[in-house]
This record gives C-alpha cells, sequence and structure tokens, in this order.
C-alpha cells in the first residue's frame, strides 16, 4: 500500500513539474510579447519625434534663408543677453 502512494505521489510530482514547465514557458511568451510591443511602441514615437525634429530644422532653415538679417539680428541679441546673465553669476 505505501508503495503505491509513493508512486501516486510521484506521478504526481512528475505531472507538476510538467505543468510549471508549460507554465514558465507560457510566461516567458507573454513576455517576450509584451516586450516585443514595447520596443515598437518605442521605435514608432522616436521616428515621429526625428520626423518633428527634421521639420522644425527644416523650418528654421527657410526662416534663415528668407530673413538672414533678422536671423543674425536674433541670435546676436540671444547670445549678448546669454552673455550677460553668465556675466553676472560670477
Amino acid at each position: 500500500m505505501a508503495e503505491q502512494d509513493v508512486e501516486k505521489l510521484r506521478s504526481e510530482m512528475n505531472q507538476l513539474r510538467e505543468d510549471l514547465r508549460g507554465l514558465t514557458e507560457t510566461v516567458r511568451g507573454i513576455a517576450s510579447s509584451q516586450g516585443e510591443q514595447a520596443y515598437e511602441r518605442v521605435r514608432e514615437r522616436a521616428a515621429g519625434a526625428r520626423r518633428r525634429a527634421e521639420d522644425m530644422e527644416q523650418q528654421l532653415e527657410q526662416q534663415i534663408e528668407e530673413r538672414p538679417l533678422s536671423s543674425l539680428l536674433v541670435v546676436f541679441v540671444g547670445g549678448l543677453i546669454a552673455g550677460l546673465l553668465l556675466h553676472n553669476r560670477r
């Protein structure tokens, strides 16, 4: 009788191991899928940010080409203000 109980317990333990292996594989699959989806979302957002930055760069270049003296004056005044602010901090 005791041997039958031990064999039944071994059988149940083996079944439990198999179930845990299956569960582990399922969890890995879900985690991998979630990771891939998150990576794809990050990639899409980075591409969108890159496009917006390129658009802004083109707009800035166009404004500089259309008004070179005004652009130069704005940069000069901005540098002057930054220089005065940094100089006063010392």
